[in-house]
């Protein structure tokens, strides 16, 4: 946006944006003029609104993650990605990434597909056959993706 261009760290300032849309159901810059939203954006902290009895946890993994500054937000930092998996809003909530990877984790929520017709998106789907998801992931692969995590900041890979 500031012409200044970018690096990972723009991708933890999305993933700040989309953990806030799912947590809040609205984007966090929303403005019916573009050139408000690109203010919001470039001054963020000042104009980032929760709800009243927004998890305290959860507003501070967002405003970390949504850092004007792309050298000190979360995940751009020493530790990295471990930043953002150590954070307290994962802690508190007894997140396992390593469940999560391998797809051990229950899904907390199941939407009813019986009755498609009843979705928003009902015509986006209808005569479209569903793509085969199903990501087979063996236990020795966990290295390879701890591996790749693990050199996220390696400044020699970001060359």
């Amino acid at each position: 946006m500031l012409t200044q261009g970018h690096d990972k760290s723009a991708d933890y300032w999305a993933y700040g944006v989309l953990v806030y849309e799912l947590l809040c159901g609205h984007t966090p810059f929303e403005s019916s003029n573009q050139q408000r939203t690109f203010e919001k954006i470039v001054h963020s902290q000042k104009h980032l609104a929760f709800p009243p009895e927004f998890d305290p946890h959860g507003k501070s993994l967002i405003r970390r993650l949504l850092h004007p500054n792309a050298a000190l937000r979360l995940g751009a930092l020493q530790n990295g990605i471990l930043d953002i998996t150590n954070h307290a809003f994962f802690l508190m909530k007894n997140m396992d990434f390593g469940a999560l990877l391998t797809q051990e984790i229950e899904m907390p929520y199941i939407p009813n597909t019986d009755d498609i017709s009843s979705s928003i998106n009902a015509t986006t789907v209808t005569g479209i056959e569903p793509l085969d998801m199903e990501i087979e992931l063996q236990m020795d692969d966990l290295d390879e993706y701890n591996s790749y995590f693990e050199n996220l900041n390696n400044p020699e890979i970001l060359e």
